[in-house]
């Protein structure tokens, strides 16, 4: 307790004069700040008896009210609460989950303001919201709205919540059925993760990066490695070198929406490097679509794997994964969620929504109909074109302009190692897949039981005929060019694989996106869309889909306040 308690008032977070109160224990926290006058010297037990009634951390600010569980209604006369501890704390008892609301005071930083706290009940009400998709976003929005006081119910048409991030079962082991990692530049990720009370099951790699070509295969993982990569001549080395400290430093992609992919590439790193590398990048990821691309994308691209390199000489790649899997967030998301009150339904597919007339939204589910003051869908916006009803023309040309790209991947489970590389890009444009992704030279083997975990994803259109083609013919496609590039490789190596599919995984970036994007408040009053579409110049990841749900989440919590404010007002 000490370590964190000095750090916290080490960082000038509470003013000078006050004292701060942490006590560990399970997810969240409790603090209160009392008076200079009233600290005590003598250890924690006369303190702690003196505050005998805190506000705990279940408690959130919504406008100028403190909202918390009722068995909490009493402070100790000279005591203030804190209602928005820093992120890592925690606190040890239950509490109840009938929330009272109670004027407060404002908090600035953790700075205390003199104006007093006075008990004022109000008639304010938790809303009623509905999540269509159990995936990192409707679960990440529910476990925050829920911690604003509302009332929460997730829809999820599959069996199994997590949708793109979700887990598998591979025999020996479970693990993410897609490739993913962590980056320390991700934020609003690490903020869950830190909510959620998992930090410490976080692990960080230093990982190298390959790069396969019709001369084989390479390291591009240091500098010495970038040098001798034999590909490029000793100018395009440089070209290469200074386009991406240039791309790097470039805060808002905006402007390069405007600019065709393949022009600013030239521009940037010189036609030699185009034709040697990034087209054939582009052609493995986006297929004929690399044409309809703005330069948005590769800069986003870019800057999101530069920002997880450690600065200095050796710029080492360092990534990050949480033991267990996503399946492990995925669960305390769970657990949270059934904790504060909400529900999670499974199997349990939309067939419509529409608005009910009285400020709120109508669900039609495959056996019944449910209402809710509001609803954020977080479904693909060609599915939420069929279900919403009363959008009006031009709304849903938006939602029908998205051109999305689908990933069929072979998985493989391995006896041996394949590469030391926990990605190998390719420059081969006879390749059919995108990338080789060997998860365990990432995560540790203890996660695998011992085996290697390969991806292979290949991203393409919704429409190829590998999402109709049966499992193997799909490895046959990809088995003929694995092998050219591994001829070591044996079928007894092969423990088990895998083929998975998704139709509508990635928005293509097209020129001017930003100005096409489906906006997140939809024209029906009380629904909100939370999806991939609205990733504007960055890439697919679940940073960006948790920073959505937060803005969703925010924009609820903010339009609420306002309507509360003028109400009673």
């Amino acid at each position: 307790m000490g370590k964190h308690f000095s750090e916290w008032l080490g960082s000038g977070l509470f003013e000078e004069g006050s004292w701060a109160l942490h006590k560990p224990g399970r997810r969240l926290c409790r603090l209160v700040v009392l008076p200079a006058q009233e600290r005590m010297g003598v250890g924690l037990g006369p303190f702690v008896r003196r505050c005998h009634r805190v506000v705990a951390a279940r408690s959130v600010q919504v406008g100028n009210f403190l909202r918390f569980p009722s068995s909490e209604l009493e402070l100790h006369p000279r005591c203030f609460a804190f209602s928005n501890p820093p992120r890592g704390s925690y606190f040890l008892e239950e509490v109840d989950l009938h929330f009272c609301d109670l004027r407060w005071r404002d908090l600035d930083r953790g700075q205390m303001r003199n104006n007093a706290m006075t008990e004022t009940p109000t008639t304010m009400h938790p809303l009623n919201i509905g999540i269509l998709g159990g995936g990192i976003t409707g679960l990440t929005a529910a476990f925050y709205l829920l911690r604003a006081g509302h009332r929460v119910t997730v829809l999820e048409g599959r069996s199994q919540v997590g949708g793109l991030a979700t887990y598998f079962d591979f025999g020996p082991f479970r693990w993410d059925k897609f490739y993913h990692c962590i980056l320390t530049s991700d934020a609003p990720l690490l903020r869950l993760i830190d909510d959620l009370g998992l930090t410490p099951e976080l692990r960080w790699t230093d990982t190298e990066v390959g790069f396969y070509t019709s001369r084989g295969l390479f390291s591009m993982t240091t500098s010495l490695d970038f040098l001798k990569f034999p590909v490029l001549t000793l100018w395009e080395k440089f070209r290469l070198g200074v386009g991406i400290l240039l791309a790097s430093r470039i805060r808002d992609g905006r402007k390069l929406e405007a600019i065709p992919i393949a022009d600013w590439l030239i521009k940037i790193f010189g036609r030699g490097n185009y034709e040697k590398m990034w087209e054939p990048l582009l052609k493995c990821k986006l297929g004929a679509c690399r044409e309809e691309a703005s330069a948005a994308f590769i800069w986003a691209t870019i800057f999101r794997l530069y920002s997880t390199r450690e600065k200095g000489v050796s710029q080492k790649e360092r990534l990050g994964y949480v033991r267990g899997g996503y399946r492990i967030v995925f669960e305390r998301l769970l657990e949270e969620i059934r904790e504060m009150g909400g529900t999670v339904r499974t199997r349990c597919a939309i067939t419509g929504s529409e608005s009910d007339g009285a400020n709120g939204i109508k669900i039609q589910t495959n056996n019944e109909v449910l209402h809710f003051d509001r609803v954020i869908a977080t479904t693909p916006s060609h599915i939420f074109d069929r279900i919403a009803k009363g959008l009006p023309g031009d709304y849903r040309q938006r939602l029908r302009e998205v051109k999305y790209l689908g990933m069929v991947c072979v998985v493989l489970v391995l006896k041996r190692k394949l590469t030391p590389y926990y990605v190998t890009n390719l420059i081969d444009k006879d390749i059919p897949f995108t990338g080789v992704i060997e998860m365990t030279n990432l995560i540790s083997q203890e996660e695998t039981a011992g085996r290697h975990l390969v991806y292979l994803p290949k991203y393409t259109a919704p429409d190829d005929p590998l999402f109709e083609a049966n499992d193997e013919d799909v490895w046959t496609s990809f088995r003929i060019s694995l092998q050219r590039m591994f001829s070591d490789l044996r079928e007894e190596d092969i423990e088990s694989r895998f083929v998975f599919r998704e139709r509508l995984v990635q928005p293509i970036p097209v020129l001017h996106y930003s100005e096409r994007v489906p906006q997140m408040e939809t024209p029906v009053s009380g629904l909100l869309l939370a999806n991939t579409t609205q990733i504007i110049n960055s890439t697919l990841n679940n940073n960006e889909m948790v920073k959505i749900a937060l803005g969703a989440t925010e924009f609820l919590v903010k339009h609420r306040t306002s309507d509360e404010t003028a109400g009673l007002s």
